[in-house]
């Protein structure tokens, strides 16, 4: 959705369709990518016009859930104050840094420091029992028809998840116009168990790495520790100092890249999911009364860059 004056843009709104399975049920849903105001329209309605326009859409095609996060203080305390929903199960950006120095400030360098001193600890009081592994990981360029059965499997495993079929999947991430992924898949005698997908782009001076996406079949989690040892391993040798992970606070996966260096970032910076279900309050009640394990969103799902 646009604002224009004078054949001129002076606000949007972008949002990324989405079917998203929440319990027993899809829904149509939207999630909120992008919102701005040019500096000199601001506080003369111009977003709240923008808004209505997306309810009235929302509703004319029966889009039943939206949501969007902000790392943003100002959108967070904004939200806090006027009570608006925020989604029960909070994501937590996982980051991997070798190089503290490259953070500006001091207070949160002190933190990731501590961050990492306390992971170190923890990491070495953990016996980590090591098996053969008896699969390959395998770059692609394109998701085949085989993730199509791989999804049904994992879909029952979830009360909210993206519906990560073939054709979701090669939009989102093997589309060049949608950005330069690279994507690894784990096979066990033919049988799909899970991708990964890896996203390098440029962060000030340099280049910062992202996990957009990693899904492996419940009971895998050989496979989860190969994908993070691949991403580590490619990200390494290209020199990248940073590495960013999303995933909902609880889950298994989180414990995971843990062992990988992977810190809770968001104990530093806040970041909330607010979301709108007044259409779906059953469900979602449902939804709340859920644990973290059955609940998946990662960054890919959530940042557009």
């Amino acid at each position: 959705m646009v604002a224009i004056s004078d054949k001129k843009i002076i606000g949007v709104d972008h949002s990324m369709f989405q079917q998203i399975k929440i319990c027993d049920s899809v829904y149509n849903s939207t999630f909120g990518a992008e919102s701005a105001t040019h500096p000199n329209y601001r506080k003369i309605g111009v977003y709240s016009k923008i808004l209505k326009l997306i309810y009235q859409y929302r509703l004319e095609n029966n889009f039943r859930f939206s949501y969007y996060n902000s790392e943003n203080p100002i959108v967070i305390k904004d939200a806090e104050k006027k009570k608006r929903s925020i989604f029960p199960f909070p994501m937590s950006q996982m980051t991997r840094m070798k190089n503290t120095n490259q953070i500006d400030s001091l207070t949160k360098r002190f933190g990731f420091i501590t961050l990492k001193m306390l992971n170190n600890i923890t990491n070495s009081l953990i016996f980590d029992s090591k098996t053969g592994e008896d699969f390959i990981i395998v770059e692609i360029s394109k998701f085949d028809d085989d993730v199509n059965r791989f999804y049904e499997q994992i879909r029952l495993n979830y009360d909210f998840i993206i519906e990560k079929n073939q054709g979701y999947l090669n939009w989102r991430y093997c589309d060049p116009r949608g950005g330069k992924y690279i994507i690894y898949k784990a096979v066990r005698d033919g049988k799909f168990l899970g991708f990964v997908v890896l996203e390098l782009r440029k962060s000030g001076n340099g280049f910062a790495g992202s996990i957009a996406d990693l899904m492996v079949l419940p009971g895998e989690d050989e496979v989860v520790k190969a994908f993070f040892k691949t991403a580590c391993d490619y990200f390494d040798e290209l020199g990248v100092n940073a590495i960013n992970y999303g995933v909902v606070k609880g889950h298994p996966y989180q414990r995971i890249s843990s062992r990988f260096g992977f810190l809770d970032s968001s104990m530093i910076s806040k970041m909330l999911t607010l979301c709108r279900f007044e259409q779906i309050e059953s469900e979602y009640d449902l939804l709340k009364s859920s644990s973290s394990d059955k609940i998946f969103f990662n960054l890919g799902d959530v940042f557009l860059h």
